[in-house]
């Protein structure tokens, strides 16, 4: 795999610049998502496979509804709290993390197209309203993309499906500029993107031309154990998390061949998927995928995402292959 090879040139670099320790942590936040995806890709497609990695998920979201549930009513009887669960409007919702909301999100996907009416509409009245209650934006926005892309795959009139959607997103915009929204509008709302824009600050710092030593850098990336250290201007003062995005920090650490290569993987995923839509499995997996590719705009993935991106590329390359046939 070239981005294997890729993460273990930067970790090798990594190694004689900064020291084994410095280097191996920073790949850390690779070696969960990647190790479980290289995993994954070794194994042979079936459905009974299938059957059992969508049980796994199943019993990981209902431990996550459970311990959402279960926080929510302590906080509400004043018992716990934690100000790392305090919601962009200020409720202390946000409960449980972006990437266990996530799940939720991609599990309810897999349900839908289950085709069991009833489990799928409880599951909407249970698994909606958390993944809206902990506000989570970015899951929102995965959220509306995946209810788009639904309609407009399932419509028999696809072109006044876009169009209506079109005319929607035009309206909503010309509301925006009519009423002269700022982001201080939304300060201390659902809707404040302080946060957004501290990661957009944050985009702009870490492409500072100090941090490449090369033009090398820019093709296979910046030796891990770099770190993230950036000054923002906008904010005033220096943070060494990670960007927070990662297209970005894929970028940061492996260049741009290997953020095309990542790129390149999903949209040759995604263009075998929708040539196969006629079969539901693809069209779940197609949403999950595109879900994941809006995920990634603000978050890094977890080692859960491996397996499903690993599950994706077996069903694409083996799975629909045994079906043709």
């Amino acid at each position: 795999m070239i981005i294997g090879g890729l993460l273990i040139v930067s970790w090798i670099r990594g190694v004689f610049l900064f020291g084994l320790e410095t280097s191996t942590n920073e790949l850390r936040s690779y070696l969960y998502f990647f190790a479980t995806l290289f995993y994954t890709i070794t194994l042979k497609f079936s459905q009974e496979l299938l059957h059992k990695i969508i049980v796994m998920f199943g019993l990981i979201s209902c431990i996550v509804i459970l311990v959402a549930i279960v926080r929510w009513i302590l906080i509400g009887l004043n018992i716990i709290s934690s100000t790392s669960w305090i919601a962009p409007n200020g409720w202390t919702t946000r409960v449980i993390s972006a990437g266990a909301t996530f799940v939720l999100l991609q599990m309810l996907i897999i349900i839908f197209y289950k085709k069991n009416s009833l489990i799928a509409f409880l599951s909407l009245l249970i698994v909606l309203p958390i993944i809206i209650g902990v506000q989570h934006r970015t899951i929102w926005v995965a959220l509306v993309v995946s209810i788009i892309l639904l309609i407009i795959i399932t419509s028999k009139i696809k072109s006044v499906s876009f169009l209506g959607f079109l005319l929607i997103f035009v309206f909503i915009l010309y509301i925006f500029i009519v009423n002269n929204f700022s982001l201080e509008s939304f300060s201390g709302t659902s809707l404040d993107l302080s946060t957004f824009s501290w990661r957009f600050f944050g985009w702009e710092a870490v492409f500072s031309p100090e941090r490449f030593q090369s033009y090398f850098d820019y093709f296979i990336g910046q030796p891990l154990g770099t770190g993230y250290l950036r000054y923002i201007p906008e904010y005033g003062y220096e943070t060494a998390i990670n960007p927070h995005n990662f297209y970005i920090q894929t970028f940061l650490n492996i260049g741009g061949f290997g953020l095309m290569t990542l790129i390149t993987l999903y949209s040759s995923l995604l263009i075998k998927l929708w040539k196969f839509k006629q079969e539901s499995t693809s069209i779940a997996i197609f949403l999950i995928f595109i879900a994941q590719l809006v995920f990634f705009v603000t978050y890094t993935p977890g080692f859960e995402q491996g397996f499903i991106l690993g599950l994706g590329i077996l069903f694409a390359t083996q799975g629909m292959k045994n079906q043709k046939s």
